[in-house]
């Protein structure tokens, strides 16, 4: 993977000027290349591989919005994470308190293994 080098100001002391290195992104791929991709790797076609695609897209929320931990096999799991404001009494803790949501992806041992062989570069 490509890395670039960017110059970041520290926002409480203008003074203090450090370079970090962030990723150089390759592009985007859609759900469209996706299925291309994958259905070259099988023996499903490129329109059955988006329908599925497009289907658990669909499905994913309803489960998170449910309190579903779900598990992808190989690929890993989703699940729901919130934020919310503390409050001093238990009592006064309600739904409101909900400040955000997100999803948390956790990748399967395999990949994390896969992934700790990539190499870099500074363009």
């Amino acid at each position: 993977m490509k890395l670039k080098k960017i110059k970041r100001n520290n926002p409480l002391n203008k003074e203090d000027v450090r370079f970090y290195l962030i990723p150089e992104y390759a592009g985007e791929l859609n759900i469209d290349d996706l299925a291309e991709s994958i259905s070259n790797e099988c023996t499903i076609s490129n329109t059955d591989t988006k329908a599925v695609l497009e289907a658990l897209t669909k499905k994913i929320p309803w489960y998170l919005e449910n309190g579903f931990i779900i598990q992808l096999g190989a690929m890993g799991r989703l699940k729901l994470s919130i934020s919310s404001e503390g409050k001093t009494d238990e009592k006064d803790l309600t739904v409101h308190d909900v400040t955000k949501t997100r999803v948390l992806f956790t990748p399967s041992s395999s990949i994390k293994r896969e992934l700790d062989h990539t190499s870099f570069t500074i363009s």
